[in-house]
């Protein structure tokens, strides 16, 4: 399979913009690959697509609080083949934060160090396009509830403290303030915000259901995930203006709990305007991973062939926002 940084494009195609590049998290599985063989089907996903797939969300940890890899080959999932093929990578850390410690700290300084000599960077932030601590707080707090306060949150990413964030940002990698759009939506999980000074990008995990369901992004207030890229803390209007990323979306085609084709085809639609109307206002957009996978079939079904309706969506918008 050919590697999808320098996968197939279309006659003519030049890109325009290095924002708002189109990714993706992909089960290996439904390809017919072993669990592990992430970077494998990222390469079948590009062959679906015929376009590259410069970026990939990745993720580590898990309930309770986990001690980060301390290098890449201990991250797994073909990590360092990602890498040493060029591909970016979004990451996802839960690190113990109830409380933070010296041990999870020393790993992620380890980790992102092996990054550069896997990578062959001089900074990790040339790999890792942005890491997220504990991204979607109100999911995990409610399946393991009490784990952290909204402060134990907003600590780990405070600037200047010696944070995990700190750690990240001695690396250059940009740190990432990663929300579920339906649990800001209904949870006000936007309480979690660390503030102006403690990230870098804001994004957020936004699905055709929750679209349905009638939820959109536009900045309006707190119950919106890009708010804080147009506002600061204080509910002030941000006159820097941060990058939004979309780190997971999909839309799902089970005849019993997904979403139609045009519905689907809506909310692809919404995503593609909303990320082109910042381009055109010259406002900054982050990373769209596309989460092709078949977790929860209300939110998203595996795409593994080019006969499928969405592969003409995407291309659509890579076409918009990438050229």
């Amino acid at each position: 399979m050919p590697q999808a940084i320098t996968g197939a494009r279309r006659p003519g195609h030049k890109p325009r913009h290095a924002q708002g590049r189109v990714g993706a998290y992909v089960n290996p599985v439904p390809f017919g690959l072993g669990s592990t063989a992430k970077n494998d089907a990222l390469d079948s996903w590009a062959a679906v697509l015929g376009r590259p797939v410069p970026v990939s969300r990745q993720y580590a940890g898990s309930l309770g609080g986990t001690t980060p890899p301390a290098t890449v080959a201990a991250f797994g999932g073909q990590l360092s083949n990602m890498l040493a093929a060029g591909r970016q990578v979004c990451l996802s850390f839960q690190p113990h934060i109830n409380p933070a410690t010296t041990t999870d700290h020393d790993a992620l300084d380890a980790f992102f160090t092996d990054v550069e000599t896997v990578a062959g960077v001089a900074s990790a932030g040339q790999a890792v396009a942005g890491v997220a601590f504990w991204h979607e707080p109100t999911l995990k707090n409610t399946n393991d509830p009490g784990y952290f306060s909204v402060a134990q949150f907003i600590a780990a990413y405070a600037a200047g403290t010696g944070s995990y964030a700190d750690v990240a940002r001695a690396h250059g990698v940009k740190v990432v303030f990663c929300t579920s759009e339906g649990s800001v939506h209904n949870s006000n999980e936007n309480q979690y915000y660390p503030g102006d000074a403690n990230c870098d990008v804001i994004a957020t995990d936004f699905y055709a259901q929750n679209y349905v369901n009638g939820h959109r992004l536009g900045a309006v207030d707190s119950t919106y995930a890009d708010y804080y890229c147009e506002h600061d803390e204080t509910g002030a209007v941000h006159a820097g203006n941060k990058p939004f990323a979309i780190w997971e979306c999909f839309s799902s085609t089970d005849g019993g709990v997904g979403q139609t084709q045009a519905q689907a085809t809506d909310f692809w639609h919404h995503i593609r305007d909303t990320m082109q109307g910042r381009l055109v206002s010259g406002l900054p957009c982050g990373d769209i991973c596309v989460f092709n996978s078949d977790t929860v079939l209300a939110q998203e079904t595996p795409c593994t062939s080019g006969s499928d309706y969405r592969v003409a969506l995407i291309d659509d918008l890579i076409d918009v926002l990438n050229g």
